[in-house]
């Protein structure tokens, strides 16, 4: 292929971009541990480009994650899934998962666990019901009052974590890259 000449490629970010999502208009939704474009106010970690490659200032609130994303899916409702090593944005807690709108707002309708410890993901798949697997780190409390970190769980479309698919037993240590959902489910 060819340079496209005309895709705007003055901005300049000030950290890595780990992942992006390109829509069937051709903007692309850039995720990362930047800041935002140098000297620009959005300052959120994620931004959308427009099909020349500016900055789409319709997209996204105020608030930006405080930590990075690292991966980055597209949902079913033309949501876009974000998840990573972040625990907020703005005032609002987040462990890891966030569910913007295709405006690039927080989706307030998901609501993702809190977990007894931790939660940090690299990979998210998105299941034709709007579900995500989820891959990385997300500990929980057992009814004894232990915890237990898994390294693949499930979260329905509104955030609920699915009590059924279990991970457990795999080692935490495994080291998995990415998630895709095959095509039986």
């Amino acid at each position: 292929g060819t340079l496209d000449a005309t895709f705007d490629r003055t901005f300049d970010f000030d950290g890595e971009l780990t992942s992006m999502l390109v829509h069937a208009d051709g903007k692309v939704v850039v995720i990362g541990s930047f800041t935002g474009p140098a000297g620009s106010v959005l300052d959120r970690r994620f931004v959308r480009l427009n099909a020349d490659g500016t900055v789409d200032g319709t997209f996204g609130s105020a608030s930006g994650l405080n930590s990075p994303a690292y991966a980055i899916a597209a949902h079913p409702d033309g949501g876009i899934v974000l998840a990573g090593g972040f625990t907020q944005s703005g005032t609002s807690v987040y462990h890891g998962v966030v569910k913007l709108t295709a405006d690039g707002v927080i989706d307030p309708g998901f609501a993702p666990p809190t977990p007894a410890s931790s939660a940090q993901f690299q990979a998210v798949a998105v299941e034709a019901d709007g579900s995500l697997v989820l891959r990385g780190a997300f500990g929980f409390e057992l009814p004894d009052g232990t915890t237990r970190t898994e390294p693949v769980i499930r979260l329905s479309a509104d955030g609920l974590r699915d009590e059924d698919f279990s991970c457990f037993g795999e080692p935490y240590w495994l080291r998995i890259n990415d998630a895709t959902i095959s095509a039986d489910g």
